[in-house]
């Protein structure tokens, strides 16, 4: 479990960091339940402004596997994955971004906890 990152409407600038601890899947409905839904990132350079708006080393991000696409639906081909990932083990059908190796992302379990076993205490 872990905190996510809504997409605002709008710029990267307008994104909004969720604190709770959640699953992928539970992080997605909080988003959609405030009309927006988990940061699909189609750059670089958006990479680098969501990992400027976390609070966390670790937030899930809108890339899931059934072909990874975005949940929100977007068909951005840019990918930012960690070196020998995606690994496709059984059951890795989500992908967070790990800010503490450069915000390169990685697909994990849905309901996987980090390591780390931290969360954020605010949120924006």
């Amino acid at each position: 479990m872990t905190p996510g990152l809504c997409a605002g409407h709008g710029d990267s600038s307008s994104h909004f960091y969720v604190a709770v601890t959640l699953s992928w899947r539970d992080a997605r409905k909080h988003c959609r339940g405030l009309s927006s839904d988990l940061v699909s990132i189609s750059s670089a350079e958006e990479s680098e402004a969501v990992r400027n708006v976390s609070l966390s080393p670790n937030v899930w991000i809108g890339l899931f596997k059934d072909r990874w696409e975005w949940s929100d639906g977007s068909s951005s081909s840019f990918r930012d994955w960690k070196p020998y990932q995606p690994n496709y083990l059984k059951g890795q059908d989500c992908v967070a971004a790990v800010f503490s190796e450069g915000g390169k992302w990685n697909d994990l379990k849905c309901r996987a906890a980090f390591e780390d076993g931290r969360s954020a205490a605010a949120t924006l």
